[in-house]
């Protein structure tokens, strides 16, 4: 799969895995609803869905070790529609983003009228893989 079809296969995918490294526990996954911006910047915010803490383990993790895996794919039982598609880049943790960007997170996921949002993971795109069946 080429870069530039796997980016669009990225903006228009609903969520993700994301991967980061956990010093004393290896990997760490966690599923994410996402925005691109631009060609080669993703970023995830955090929501004020209940959880036990806004301070989330991926949060520290990207803090720790900015090196991060996001993973899309599509399963189907006809397998001839299968794909992924696979960033690895480098990520920081912040606690806003510009404007635009948060409208625009907020536009794809209308779920989060009423959310408080932030801190945001911001992912700096270093590659792009892919593989469809089809």
């Amino acid at each position: 799969m080429q870069a530039d079809e796997a980016r669009i296969r990225l903006r228009t995918a609903s969520s993700a895995v994301l991967g980061t490294v956990d010093r004393d526990r290896g990997v760490h996954l966690v599923p994410v609803v996402f925005s691109m911006v631009g060609d080669d910047r993703i970023v995830i915010a955090v929501d004020s869905k209940p959880k036990q803490s806004r301070r989330l383990r991926r949060l520290a993790n990207v803090e720790a070790d900015s090196r991060v895996s996001l993973l899309v794919d599509e399963y189907d039982d006809d397998w001839r529609r299968l794909w992924w598609v696979r960033v690895d880049g480098r990520a920081s943790v912040r606690e806003r983003v510009e404007g635009g960007v948060e409208r625009q997170h907020r536009r794809r996921y209308s779920q989060l009228e009423g959310h408080e949002l932030g801190p945001w993971i911001d992912i700096e795109i270093g590659s792009i893989s892919g593989w469809s069946a089809g």
